[in-house]
């Protein structure tokens, strides 16, 4: 009887407890087991970093390990002063014809300046900085120390080959210091003037007196038809290369004249006309060895080296030989005429 009692003790036990279990599920709070399925996708999500934020700072590590020129401030008296960005720890040098000008260490930020302890003398540096030894920066700094301290010394920072990038000018003797880029700005009324909906195109780029009494004119002729040079309304002698032509006549008297170019079709229709007019002065420069170019749309002083020097970094000689012309050095216009020194 006894051991009956304690049987239906125990069961009865067992199915509170079973009651208990059954009712505290029913009514536990529903965001406990959200709460922890959150907890998990948290974690994973915080593992787990979005390609883009990856992106971003792989973009940012190669940004800060890039040298970088900021700032380039040169006095009359010589004295320079150069700061910009690297990696950290880099040992950034200064050249000038392979010899070392000063030295300094970036910091933890990539910040460095560099003061050479020599004055530079008057004249044309052409300076390179390397974050390694052996190993080029990819810009190089343009430096022209006046004769006289009444003048600002130029300054540009430049491309080491002849690539997209442009020519920065930072100080000019005749602008405020403004930094911008060296560039051409169109002049609609200079422009050669094509016939509408043709592809023909004849231009003028280049002008040098062969002797005292002849001279010679070259440009570009694109498209199929004749073309003719007339120079003071003279006739000269055409030769035609595929896309180029050059014509040869005779040096007018005249202190100012003009030079013409066309193009004809087969029907003798003009289709493509170019003119400048330039002086008698210009073409004396260049009996004395120097060459003359039109400045062309698009064109810029540092391509107009490279065409003529094969080195972009010698802009600074045409500048330098066209103050006169170049009033503004931000600023160069189609049909311009420059001399060209000697290489």
């Amino acid at each position: 009887m006894h051991s009956r009692i304690s049987l239906f003790i125990i069961i009865g036990f067992a199915l509170a407890l079973i009651a208990l279990g059954f009712y505290l599920y029913q009514t536990a709070p529903d965001n406990d087991t959200t709460n922890f399925t959150d907890a998990e996708i948290v974690v994973v999500e915080a593992e787990t970093a979005p390609e883009s934020d990856v992106e971003a700072e792989a973009d940012a590590e190669s940004e800060t390990d890039a040298l970088s020129v900021e700032l380039v401030h040169a006095a009359p008296d010589g004295s320079l002063v150069i700061s910009g960005y690297g990696q950290a720890g880099d040992v950034i040098s200064l050249y000038h014809d392979g010899e070392k000008l000063a030295e300094t260490t970036a910091s933890a930020s990539g910040a460095w300046t560099l003061v050479p302890d020599a004055l530079l003398d008057a004249g044309n540096y052409l300076l390179t900085l390397r974050a390694r030894e052996g190993a080029d920066g990819d810009v190089a700094v343009v430096v022209v120390i006046p004769e006289t301290d009444e003048h600002t010394p130029l300054v540009a920072l430049v491309p080491l080959d002849d690539n997209d990038k442009q020519a920065e000018l930072l100080q000019s003797p005749l602008a405020d210091g403004t930094p911008s880029a060296i560039r051409v700005t169109e002049s609609p009324a200079t422009q050669p003037i094509t016939a509408p909906n043709a592809s023909p195109h004849v231009s003028i780029t280049a002008i040098e007196a062969l002797t005292a009494t002849r001279m010679e004119v070259r440009g570009d002729a694109i498209g199929e038809g004749a073309v003719a040079v007339s120079i003071n309304g003279a006739e000269a002698e055409v030769t035609r290369q595929d896309n180029a032509y050059t014509a040869q006549g005779k040096i007018p008297s005249r202190t100012r004249f003009p030079i013409v170019v066309t193009q004809k079709d087969a029907g003798g229709k003009v289709i493509a006309t170019a003119r400048i007019r330039m002086s008698k002065a210009q073409l004396d420069a260049s009996a004395l060895g120097q060459g003359l170019v039109v400045v062309q749309k698009g064109d810029a002083l540092w391509r107009i080296a490279f065409r003529a020097y094969g080195k972009g970094v010698r802009y600074i000689d045409i500048f330098q030989s066209n103050k006169d012309k170049i009033r503004n050095p931000d600023l160069i216009y189609p049909d311009q005429i420059f001399i060209v020194p000697k290489r």
